[in-house]
């Protein structure tokens, strides 16, 4: 599929080539020596609406005319041929034996005027000739060379154009109309009868034209949508701008037209106010009509010339021009002044008062209007009235001109229209003298000067019919005329010579990961190709080969491909021909950006590796991502080596910039194997590893695993029974055997997993559980176990009273018995940290003891010591404790203290020596001994009054690291018998806290 895409781009760019140089063929047939002017054989004519006010009181203004005038340099005859709306073919021959004369073509308007929105009455139609292909034109044809005048005449509104011959129309313009003049009801937001559009006729002079239309604005039935169509010889197409409440200014001006073969447009306002921003109470009105020149005869320099005013003529408001770019980045000068920088389309419009220079620097269409009679008035009977006149760019002066005042019949053929008739003449300074009109010199007087420029006019008033001018030199000619509430005007001639106006023409097509193309400048006009460059700058990931050439080139070939076809490429291309304009295009190169998500680069495929159990299918998500910015199709995902994948996809299927999509690779195996494959996609342009996978099968080999949790506390035991390695087959059975003192319940059920709860009856007995596991395999697992219990008694103690008696003991004598503690459970049970003395002063137990561990079933005899301090008739008493599972067994110790010296331990269970036979005359502290310490020491001090007393031992940071002692003591000689072991070796600080006495020695521990 890639090949067949790839062969069918291949044939398209060898018939773009063969259109390249079958067109550069032609063109560099034609003669150098071609005459391009405003005169020739053969014209092609059609008249856009006009406004009839007496159709719209159901009566017609007869003399509502269509008009052709027809002027010749010698004896001449010819034939008008045209169609009216019905299809319908008429001729008409005509004859003009003396070239002083007019030959004037007159005919009633209805069925010969294209019918449009506003059907040319007032009453807004819904459908019409607007955009709709009509066989509708007039075609003029004559023996010798004639110059073609058309003018549209209707009841206080007409316009008039000069008519290109065939032989100079083109194929691109640019559209310069004015805007729709759309008349709001009061209250509402409908439009009235008085709405009138801007708009453009395109005519066919050839068979099978395709026409591409890019309008500015909304058109009436097709919104700005690019239109595209075929349109056959005499075929009109009328395009209106579409007038709606929110818009009512609607203006074509800036539309492309451009065709495949040579076409004339035609461009105005059906009946327009100018300006119509603000229209007033009751503006005058009037048609507006020019024919478009095409693009290659526009020029860069033109001149503005005010009108002479009529003698009775509004005071309100300004003639206007409007100048159109055809190009972007266009600079636009009024007399050497920039005023503004245009794009291709755009325009700028100013106030017609003062004669200026336009300069600009690439071509533009220049057009003059003439503004509105009454303005805001309430008379009709002022003269002049809104016309468009093209004004000839100075390049396409001519030295040699024959124009026509028209003259038309409004009533009668004995009531004229236009009352004043006009010439404009624009020549220079140095051949304004050699000027003659009708073979007589104009009065240099009449001539004034134009600003920043060696060129005069005059506006010279003449009478009506055909009227020749000419110089010695270049000049310029305008044509108009000024009626009641009436006008028209137009150029009064030019050479249309094609200038190389039009930059570099760049094509190209696409081909996988690399493109081929062409430049071109092969018009007639055009001045060739001088450089084309490719910045480096602008090249991403491309190779761009532009052909060897020598300057001046008409055609030019280049072509670009990937460095890298996993990634998008880009460049510029900038040609400039020798006139040094130059066209710019971006291109970019699509490159096969499909991958697995996150792994673009190519280089490297992402592989799944794993294990898998046999006799089961396992599917894996590859997640295709297209990374680049144009669309990519998946024509196929493709595995190079296994048939026993199964690739779950829909394919074809397109993915656009950013997009991703899942494709499931599902596999299985019923034997122990391993499978090594790589995932492609295949596109338009080739196949691309995307996922590399190499998988091992294997049987189940082991056992259920089963896994216990007990909690801190042994009353819970949480077991997991499993069978879920890779290539486990799952549990079949977990049988419960035997319980003693638990009772069992099942919490969870999977095919892999079982969860089993085990909670314990009596803390104080061991509980017992025995389960077995079986896999799907035939694999057991046996556990048999025990959660142990508090299971300690004291035999010889009372259960009562639980209490455990000394016999009197001496002050300083410790007196130790023992205890017997049993073992009833099935496990051995130790104590060290959970057993402990509440008080730990006068009852102890030798450390020495712990850990005390009681095997099962057994006994051992546990040492206590009482050693009482102070004499006293009433018992002493503390509480020996023993923790085990979060449970407590106490035995209450009591015994009677006689007078003595005494040894005891501190509440911090640090064993204290007290000597009662002296007190000392000041609070002392002794140095330890021995010292260095090798981890028991002694401390002796001495206090003289009672209080607490604290001993700490502080490492030389100022941590504290043991608190010795915190103790309420009788004044006395004590030693405290310390055991440093947890202390690292090194040098320690000791302090004695008497009150606020503090005291202190350094001790070292050495082990």
């Amino acid at each position: 599929m890639a090949t067949e895409h790839t062969n069918r781009m291949k044939f398209n760019f060898i018939i773009l080539m063969i259109l390249f140089l079958t067109v550069y063929s032609n063109l560099t047939a034609q003669p150098d020596t071609a005459n391009f002017d405003t005169k020739g054989n053969d014209f092609w004519l059609v008249f856009p609406p006009n406004f009839h006010n007496g159709k719209l009181q159901n009566f017609y203004y007869y003399d509502d005319s269509l008009y052709i005038f027809i002027t010749a340099e010698k004896p001449t005859i010819g034939i008008i041929e045209y169609v009216d709306l019905s299809g319908r073919t008429f001729s008409q021959n005509f004859s003009i034996p003396d070239p002083t004369k007019i030959y004037t073509f007159s005919i009633f308007y209805n069925n010969f005027e294209l019918l449009g929105y506003n059907d040319n009455s007032g009453i807004l139609l819904n459908r019409n000739n607007s955009e709709l292909i009509t066989k509708q034109y007039f075609h003029i044809t004559s023996d010798n060379e004639i110059t073609v005048y058309a003018h549209n005449q209707a009841h206080t509104t007409s316009d008039a154009c000069l008519v290109l011959p065939s032989d100079i129309l083109g194929m691109d313009y640019f559209i310069m109309s004015y805007n729709s003049d759309g008349e709001i009801e009061s209250f509402s937001n409908d439009l009235t009868e008085n709405s009138t559009p801007s708009q453009f006729v395109i005519l066919a002079t050839e068979d099978n034209t395709n026409i591409t239309i890019i309008p500015k604005e909304e058109t009436q039935f097709n919104n700005r949508n690019i239109q595209n169509l075929t349109i056959n010889k005499g075929d009109a197409y009328l395009v209106q701008a579409r007038i709606r409440g929110t818009s009512p200014r609607t203006d074509l001006t800036g539309s492309e037209v451009h065709s495949d073969k040579p076409i004339a447009v035609f461009a105005g306002h059906q009946r327009s106010t100018i300006p119509n921003e603000d229209r007033g109470s009751n503006p005058s009105r009037d048609y507006l009509l020019e024919q478009m020149p095409p693009i290659e005869t526009w020029g860069q320099n033109a001149l503005l010339i005010p009108y002479q005013q009529p003698t009775n003529v509004t005071l309100l408001e300004h003639d206007i021009y409007r100048i159109l770019s055809g190009n972007d980045d266009t600079e636009i000068f009024i007399n050497n002044v920039l005023v503004d920088i245009l794009n291709k389309g755009e325009f700028f419009e100013g106030l017609l008062t003062n004669p200026a220079h336009v300069r600009a620097s690439a071509p533009i269409l220049v057009s003059q209007f003439k503004k509105t009679s009454d303005y805001g008035g309430m008379s009709s009977f002022n003269l002049g009235d809104p016309f468009e006149m093209l004004i000839p760019p100075i390049e396409q002066f001519m030295t040699n001109y024959r124009v026509i005042n028209t003259q038309a019949y409004q009533t009668s053929n004995s009531d004229k229209v236009y009352d004043e008739q006009y010439i404009i003449i624009v020549a220079t300074d140095t051949s304004m003298a050699s000027v003659l009109l009708d073979g007589n010199p104009i009065q240099l007087s009449y001539f004034k000067p134009i600003p920043t420029t060696n060129y005069f006019y005059a506006n010279v008033r003449v009478g009506d019919g055909v009227h020749s001018i000419s110089c010695n030199d270049k000049i310029g000619v305008y044509v108009y005329g000024y009626g009641q509430a009436n006008s028209y005007g137009y150029v009064g001639g030019m050479s249309m010579k094609p200038y190389d106006f039009s930059p570099p023409q760049i094509t190209s097509i696409d081909t996988c990961y690399s493109m081929k193309g062409t430049i071109t400048d092969t018009l007639v006009s055009d001045s060739k190709i001088s450089t084309i460059i490719s910045p480096v700058e602008s090249q991403v990931n491309v190779t761009v080969k532009i052909d060897n050439f020598n300057p001046y080139a008409r055609l030019v070939n280049f072509s670009a491909k990937l460095n890298n076809f996993y990634e998008d490429g880009e460049f510029e291309l900038i040609a400039t021909d020798s006139m040094g304009l130059y066209s710019t295009q971006k291109f970019e190169l699509p490159g096969f950006t499909l991958s697995v998500l996150n792994f673009r680069n190519g280089t490297r495929l992402p592989e799944l590796s794993r294990l898998y159990r046999i006799k089961q299918e396992y599917c894996y998500p590859v997640v295709i991502e297209n990374y680049g910015k144009h669309y990519q199709n998946i024509n196929n995902l493709v595995l190079k080596n296994n048939t026993d994948f199964r690739i779950l996809y829909n394919t074809p299927k397109t993915l656009y910039p950013g997009q991703i999509d899942t494709a499931l690779i599902c596999f299985s195996s019923s034997v122990d194997t391993n499978f090594i494959d790589t995932l492609s996609i295949a596109g338009d342009c080739g196949i691309r590893k995307i996922q590399a996978f190499n998988l091992t099968f294997r049987g189940d080999t082991s056992e259920p695993d089963i896994q216990v949790e007990v909690d801190s506390c042994n009353k819970e035991a949480n077991l997991m029974v499993s069978d879920s390695t890779v290539f486990d087959f799952g549990l079949a059975s977990v049988d419960v055997i035997d319980t003693v003192n638990c009772n069992l319940s099942r919490e969870k059920y999977l095919p892999s997993y079982e969860k089993l709860k085990i909670t314990v009856i009596n803390p104080y007995k061991d509980a017992i559980y025995h389960i077995i596991a079986t896999d799907s395999a035939g694999f057991v697992t046996e556990l048999k176990d025990t959660i142990q219990g508090f299971t300690i008694e004291f035999p010889e103690i009372s259960l009562s009273g639980n209490t455990y008696e000394f016999d009197s003991t001496l002050i300083g004598v410790l007196a130790c018995d023992s205890v017997k503690i049993k073992n009833t459970g099935l496990l051995p049970i130790t104590f060290d940290r959970n057993l402990l003395m509440s008080r730990n002063i006068l009852f102890s137990f030798p450390l020495s003891q712990l850990p005390l561990t009681i095997k099962a079933g057994d006994s051992v005899m546990m040492k206590l010591c009482f050693g009482p301090l102070i004499a006293g008739e009433n018992p002493l008493f503390d509480t020996l404790q023993f923790e085990f599972n979060c449970l407590f067994m106490k035995i209450v110790l009591t015994g009677i203290a006689e007078p003595l010296i005494e040894n005891l331990n501190s509440k911090c269970n640090i064993p204290i020596k007290i000597s009662l036979y002296e007190k000392p005359g000041v609070n002392f502290l002794e140095q330890n001994y021995p010292n260095p310490a090798p981890g028991l020491s002694t401390i002796r001090f001495g206090i003289t009054d009672e209080g607490l007393v604290s001993i700490k031992v502080y490492d030389l940071y100022g941590h504290r690291r043991m608190t010795l002692m915190n103790e309420n003591l009788l004044p006395g000689i004590y030693e405290v018998n310390s055991n440093l072991g947890e202390l690292e070796d090194g040098i320690y600080l000791y302090t004695l806290s008497i009150g606020n006495n503090i005291l202190s020695k350094l001790l070292v521990v050495r082990k």
